[in-house]
Protein backbone atom coordinates (compact mmCIF):
# COMPACT_ATOMS: atom_id res chain seq x y z
CA UNK A 1 0.00 0.00 0.00
CA UNK A 2 2.31 2.62 -1.29
CA UNK A 3 -0.97 5.87 -0.81
CA UNK A 4 -0.71 7.76 1.57
CA UNK A 5 -4.40 8.90 3.80
CA UNK A 6 -4.36 11.83 6.04
CA UNK A 7 -7.73 11.90 6.31
CA UNK A 8 -11.29 10.23 5.59
CA UNK A 9 -14.15 12.33 4.88
CA UNK A 10 -17.47 10.47 4.73
CA UNK A 11 -21.12 11.01 3.75
CA UNK A 12 -24.21 10.41 6.32
CA UNK A 13 -27.19 9.01 5.01
CA UNK A 14 -26.36 5.69 2.70
CA UNK A 15 -23.28 5.28 3.91
CA UNK A 16 -22.51 5.97 7.58
CA UNK A 17 -26.11 4.83 8.87
CA UNK A 18 -28.63 3.54 7.07
CA UNK A 19 -31.62 6.13 7.61
CA UNK A 20 -31.78 9.51 9.51
CA UNK A 21 -32.72 8.37 12.94
CA UNK A 22 -30.51 5.34 13.41
CA UNK A 23 -26.43 5.27 14.65
CA UNK A 24 -24.05 3.33 13.09
CA UNK A 25 -23.36 -0.35 13.44
CA UNK A 26 -21.01 -1.80 16.17
CA UNK A 27 -18.58 -2.32 13.80
CA UNK A 28 -18.52 0.48 11.49
CA UNK A 29 -18.14 2.92 15.14
CA UNK A 30 -15.42 0.88 16.18
CA UNK A 31 -13.54 1.38 12.64
CA UNK A 32 -13.73 5.39 12.93
CA UNK A 33 -12.70 4.97 16.61
CA UNK A 34 -9.70 3.07 15.07
CA UNK A 35 -9.05 4.85 12.07
CA UNK A 36 -9.23 8.22 14.11
CA UNK A 37 -6.06 7.51 15.97
CA UNK A 38 -3.72 7.59 13.01
CA UNK A 39 -6.15 9.77 10.25
CA UNK A 40 -8.75 12.73 10.70
CA UNK A 41 -11.99 11.49 10.42
CA UNK A 42 -15.03 14.11 9.09
CA UNK A 43 -18.95 13.96 8.01
CA UNK A 44 -20.01 15.49 4.99
CA UNK A 45 -23.87 15.59 4.93
CA UNK A 46 -26.21 17.88 3.53
CA UNK A 47 -28.09 18.03 6.95
CA UNK A 48 -27.35 20.96 9.42
CA UNK A 49 -25.45 20.69 12.94
CA UNK A 50 -28.71 20.42 14.98
CA UNK A 51 -29.31 16.95 12.75
CA UNK A 52 -25.58 15.66 12.86
CA UNK A 53 -24.59 16.58 16.46
CA UNK A 54 -25.35 13.69 18.21
CA UNK A 55 -23.38 11.37 15.42
CA UNK A 56 -20.49 13.92 16.14
CA UNK A 57 -20.48 12.75 19.83
CA UNK A 58 -21.07 9.29 19.08
CA UNK A 59 -18.39 9.01 17.13
CA UNK A 60 -15.87 11.53 19.41
CA UNK A 61 -15.44 13.81 16.43
CA UNK A 62 -13.70 16.56 16.45
CA UNK A 63 -11.81 18.75 13.66
CA UNK A 64 -13.56 19.93 10.65
CA UNK A 65 -17.22 18.53 9.07
CA UNK A 66 -19.36 19.13 6.07
CA UNK A 67 -22.73 20.37 6.43
CA UNK A 68 -25.85 21.77 4.68
CA UNK A 69 -24.34 19.87 1.26
CA UNK A 70 -20.96 22.21 1.50
CA UNK A 71 -22.67 25.35 2.60
CA UNK A 72 -20.90 25.02 6.00
CA UNK A 73 -17.85 23.63 7.07
CA UNK A 74 -17.82 22.97 11.20
CA UNK A 75 -15.40 21.98 13.88
CA UNK A 76 -17.36 18.85 14.97
CA UNK A 77 -16.86 19.26 18.69
CA UNK A 78 -17.47 22.69 19.09
CA UNK A 79 -20.01 23.69 16.83
CA UNK A 80 -18.50 26.61 15.81
CA UNK A 81 -18.73 27.44 11.92
CA UNK A 82 -15.58 27.92 10.04
CA UNK A 83 -16.40 28.26 6.44
CA UNK A 84 -19.83 29.96 5.42
CA UNK A 85 -21.28 29.74 2.16
CA UNK A 86 -25.21 31.25 2.21
CA UNK A 87 -27.25 31.61 -0.65
CA UNK A 88 -27.76 35.49 -1.95
CA UNK A 89 -30.79 36.88 -0.51
CA UNK A 90 -32.03 38.09 -4.05
CA UNK A 91 -31.21 35.09 -5.62
CA UNK A 92 -33.15 33.48 -2.86
CA UNK A 93 -36.69 35.27 -3.09
CA UNK A 94 -35.96 34.74 -7.15
CA UNK A 95 -35.69 30.90 -6.68
CA UNK A 96 -38.73 30.65 -3.91
CA UNK A 97 -40.89 33.08 -6.56
CA UNK A 98 -40.29 29.93 -9.30
CA UNK A 99 -40.97 26.97 -7.11
CA UNK A 100 -44.40 28.34 -5.62
CA UNK A 101 -45.64 27.75 -9.29
CA UNK A 102 -44.31 23.71 -9.47
CA UNK A 103 -46.50 21.37 -7.77
CA UNK A 104 -43.91 20.05 -5.23
CA UNK A 105 -42.92 20.46 -1.57
CA UNK A 106 -39.71 22.53 -0.53
CA UNK A 107 -38.80 24.02 2.49
CA UNK A 108 -36.00 26.74 2.93
CA UNK A 109 -32.58 25.55 5.59
CA UNK A 110 -31.46 28.96 7.50
CA UNK A 111 -29.07 29.06 10.28
CA UNK A 112 -29.85 25.82 11.98
CA UNK A 113 -34.13 25.82 10.84
CA UNK A 114 -36.04 24.83 8.49
CA UNK A 115 -38.63 27.37 6.70
CA UNK A 116 -41.87 26.99 4.17
CA UNK A 117 -41.91 29.88 2.61
CA UNK A 118 -45.19 31.77 3.71
CA UNK A 119 -44.01 34.85 6.48
CA UNK A 120 -40.36 34.23 6.03
CA UNK A 121 -37.68 36.51 6.96
CA UNK A 122 -34.15 35.07 5.29
CA UNK A 123 -31.33 35.16 7.82
CA UNK A 124 -28.50 33.31 6.72
CA UNK A 125 -30.22 30.73 3.69
CA UNK A 126 -28.04 27.81 2.88
CA UNK A 127 -30.27 25.57 1.53
CA UNK A 128 -33.25 25.21 -0.39
CA UNK A 129 -34.88 21.17 -0.58
CA UNK A 130 -37.25 20.19 -2.46
CA UNK A 131 -37.99 16.95 -1.16
CA UNK A 132 -38.53 13.52 -2.77
CA UNK A 133 -39.87 15.04 -6.30
CA UNK A 134 -39.49 12.44 -9.56
CA UNK A 135 -37.00 12.65 -11.41
CA UNK A 136 -38.99 14.39 -14.41
CA UNK A 137 -40.12 17.17 -11.65
CA UNK A 138 -36.00 17.11 -10.87
CA UNK A 139 -35.62 18.27 -14.26
CA UNK A 140 -37.89 20.57 -14.53
CA UNK A 141 -37.23 22.55 -11.32
CA UNK A 142 -33.37 22.22 -13.21
CA UNK A 143 -34.72 23.97 -15.96
CA UNK A 144 -36.30 26.70 -13.94
CA UNK A 145 -34.06 27.91 -12.48
CA UNK A 146 -31.03 26.93 -14.92
CA UNK A 147 -30.27 30.86 -15.79
CA UNK A 148 -30.07 32.32 -12.10
CA UNK A 149 -26.72 32.85 -12.01
CA UNK A 150 -25.88 32.80 -7.70
CA UNK A 151 -27.40 29.36 -7.03
CA UNK A 152 -26.85 25.82 -8.40
CA UNK A 153 -29.18 22.78 -8.30
CA UNK A 154 -27.97 19.01 -6.75
CA UNK A 155 -29.75 16.07 -7.04
CA UNK A 156 -28.81 14.55 -3.26
CA UNK A 157 -30.53 10.94 -1.33
CA UNK A 158 -32.30 8.78 -3.52
CA UNK A 159 -35.72 7.22 -2.25
CA UNK A 160 -36.34 4.29 -5.10
CA UNK A 161 -38.00 6.29 -7.89
CA UNK A 162 -37.66 9.70 -5.94
CA UNK A 163 -34.48 12.18 -5.18
CA UNK A 164 -34.08 15.22 -3.54
CA UNK A 165 -33.05 18.75 -5.13
CA UNK A 166 -30.87 20.88 -3.26
CA UNK A 167 -29.94 24.79 -4.02
CA UNK A 168 -27.66 26.64 -3.09
CA UNK A 169 -25.04 29.14 -3.79
CA UNK A 170 -22.21 27.69 -6.27
CA UNK A 171 -19.89 27.25 -3.93
CA UNK A 172 -21.72 25.30 -1.55
CA UNK A 173 -20.72 21.84 -2.46
CA UNK A 174 -18.68 19.09 -0.86
CA UNK A 175 -15.96 19.59 -3.57
CA UNK A 176 -15.02 23.14 -2.29
CA UNK A 177 -15.53 21.95 1.26
CA UNK A 178 -13.16 19.10 1.31
CA UNK A 179 -10.89 21.97 -0.57
CA UNK A 180 -11.34 23.86 2.76
CA UNK A 181 -10.97 21.15 4.95
CA UNK A 182 -7.46 20.33 3.36
CA UNK A 183 -6.43 24.31 4.04
CA UNK A 184 -7.40 23.49 7.55
CA UNK A 185 -5.68 20.32 7.93
CA UNK A 186 -2.75 21.42 5.85
CA UNK A 187 -3.14 18.15 3.75
CA UNK A 188 -3.37 17.63 0.05
CA UNK A 189 -6.85 16.69 -1.21
CA UNK A 190 -5.17 13.70 -2.65
CA UNK A 191 -4.12 11.97 0.26
CA UNK A 192 -8.11 11.96 1.45
CA UNK A 193 -10.44 9.47 1.35
CA UNK A 194 -14.29 10.48 0.20
CA UNK A 195 -16.96 7.37 0.48
CA UNK A 196 -20.15 8.22 -0.46
CA UNK A 197 -23.47 6.88 -2.10
CA UNK A 198 -25.85 9.70 -3.79
CA UNK A 199 -25.68 12.27 -6.32
CA UNK A 200 -24.62 15.17 -4.47
CA UNK A 201 -21.18 13.22 -3.04
CA UNK A 202 -20.11 12.87 -6.34
CA UNK A 203 -18.10 16.22 -5.78
CA UNK A 204 -16.93 15.02 -2.71
CA UNK A 205 -15.43 11.78 -4.72
CA UNK A 206 -13.97 13.82 -7.16
CA UNK A 207 -12.07 16.29 -4.99
CA UNK A 208 -10.52 13.22 -2.90
CA UNK A 209 -7.45 10.82 -3.92
CA UNK A 210 -9.20 7.99 -3.17
CA UNK A 211 -13.16 7.37 -4.29
CA UNK A 212 -15.00 5.17 -2.51
CA UNK A 213 -18.52 4.51 -3.70
CA UNK A 214 -20.65 2.32 -1.27
CA UNK A 215 -22.46 -0.81 -3.40
CA UNK A 216 -25.88 1.27 -2.92
CA UNK A 217 -24.68 3.94 -4.26
CA UNK A 218 -25.71 5.26 -7.62
CA UNK A 219 -24.13 4.59 -10.62
CA UNK A 220 -22.85 7.77 -11.26
CA UNK A 221 -20.61 7.43 -8.28
CA UNK A 222 -19.56 3.61 -9.33
CA UNK A 223 -18.72 5.10 -12.54
CA UNK A 224 -15.32 6.98 -11.06
CA UNK A 225 -14.88 4.70 -8.14
CA UNK A 226 -11.53 3.12 -7.40
CA UNK A 227 -12.97 1.13 -5.11
CA UNK A 228 -16.77 0.30 -4.56
CA UNK A 229 -17.42 -0.79 -1.08
CA UNK A 230 -20.02 -3.21 0.60
CA UNK A 231 -23.20 -1.73 0.75
CA UNK A 232 -24.71 0.58 3.81
CA UNK A 233 -25.95 -2.13 5.35
CA UNK A 234 -23.41 -4.26 4.92
CA UNK A 235 -21.12 -2.10 7.01
CA UNK A 236 -19.29 -0.72 3.95
CA UNK A 237 -17.90 1.93 5.48
CA UNK A 238 -16.18 -0.16 8.03
CA UNK A 239 -14.86 -1.77 5.14
CA UNK A 240 -13.34 0.99 3.67
CA UNK A 241 -11.04 1.97 6.84
CA UNK A 242 -10.76 -2.04 7.44
CA UNK A 243 -9.11 -1.83 3.82
CA UNK A 244 -7.33 1.64 3.36
CA UNK A 245 -6.50 3.22 6.48
CA UNK A 246 -6.63 0.45 9.90
CA UNK A 247 -3.91 -2.40 8.35
CA UNK A 248 -1.56 0.39 6.56
CA UNK A 249 -1.31 4.17 8.81
CA UNK A 250 1.59 4.24 11.12
CA UNK A 251 -0.10 6.02 14.39
CA UNK A 252 1.41 9.51 15.19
Amino acid sequence: MTRQVKAVISDIDGTLVEGSEVLPSDRVRDAILEAKKKIHFGLATARQYQKTKHLFEYLNLSGPSILSNGAQVVEARTGKMIVEHPIDKNALFEVCRRLKNLNISWWIQDNGVDFFYRNYTPDKPFVVVANKVTQEQAERITQKLSDIEDVIVNKASVYADRVDVLITNPKATKQYAVFEIAKILDIKPKEMIGIGDGYNDLPLLMACGLKIAMGNAVPDLKVVADYIAPTVEKDGLADTLERFVIPYQPAG
